[in-house]
């Protein structure tokens, strides 16, 4: 029983001196891991140093010496604009042909956007779109409110060799004006504020044709299909009447106003039959 217990002692001694080796051990390793670290730093930051790049920019002023101390701010702004190699209002001589340059080319470029607007009005918009994809080759426009000269200006119809024009009654009402191809013989009957009739002959066919606009004034429209009923008295080829008539058969016919009386459509059903 004694020879247990001294072998138990002595066991335990020998593992307590065996732990407390380890952790001697451990402790060495750490400072020499530390003195490492140390040394390694040591190297390289002289190279670090000696690598490190120069901030750019101006250097610091020195602002004890500096003249303007004690002036407004204000003041210095101006001086220092006044002192600068390139001054407000005063361009470089390099670049003073630059900015002519580019000054002319800048009224150039406003003159000619100044006169794509004027051409590029609603109106006009529209008969580029239906001469650049229908291509008719009668062309018929009411309500031009313009002078012959300015009316051929703005439209510049080349691809229409021949026309017919007739002036507004007033400053900014009536007018209208018809364009035709070379392909066709037209002949001009008879005209008026409200309508171009004419004879036609095309591809070997014969008939008559009447451009109208029907007049605003509705106390004034039956003067019209009176008119237009004179013209046709004696006509055996075929009439085609086509346009603006300012006119309807019936209510159907509109969207929205006030409901008119069936006898308002007495003179012009009877015109159309």
């Amino acid at each position: 029983m004694m020879t247990t217990a001294t072998n138990i002692v002595a066991a335990a001694t020998e593992n307590y001196y065996q732990t407390l080796q380890f952790e001697q051990d451990e402790q060495e390793e750490q400072q020499l891991s530390q003195v490492n670290v140390l040394e390694r730093r040591m190297e390289t930051e002289p190279v670090q140093q000696t690598t490190q790049k120069k901030r750019r920019g101006r250097p610091p002023k020195n602002k004890r010496n500096s003249p303007m101390i004690g002036t407004s701010l204000r003041l210095r702004r101006f001086t220092q604009v006044q002192n600068s190699p390139h001054p407000r209002g005063k361009p470089a001589k390099g670049r003073e042909s630059n900015v002519a340059e580019s000054s002319n080319r800048h009224e150039a470029n406003t003159g000619d956007n100044q006169n794509e607007g004027r051409n590029e009005q609603p109106v006009v918009r529209r008969l580029r779109g239906i001469r650049s994809s229908i291509r008719p080759d009668i062309l018929f426009l009411t309500e031009t409110k313009n002078h012959d000269d300015v009316v051929l200006q703005t439209l510049q119809c080349e691809e229409y060799t021949s026309h017919h024009l007739v002036p507004p009654h007033s400053p900014g009402g009536g007018g209208l004006a018809l364009f035709w191809k070379q392909e066709l013989e037209i002949e001009i009957l008879f005209t008026c504020q409200n309508f171009i009739d004419t004879h036609i002959n095309a591809e070997g066919e014969s008939f008559y044709t009447t451009f109208v606009y029907g007049e605003p004034d509705q106390s004034k429209r039956q003067e019209v299909w009176q008119n237009l009923m004179t013209q046709a008295q004696d006509r055996t080829d075929p009439w085609l009447l086509t346009g603006d008539f300012n006119e309807i058969i019936e209510s159907a016919e509109k969207k929205g106003g006030t409901v008119r009386p069936e006898s308002s459509f007495t003179n012009f059903r009877t015109f159309m039959s």
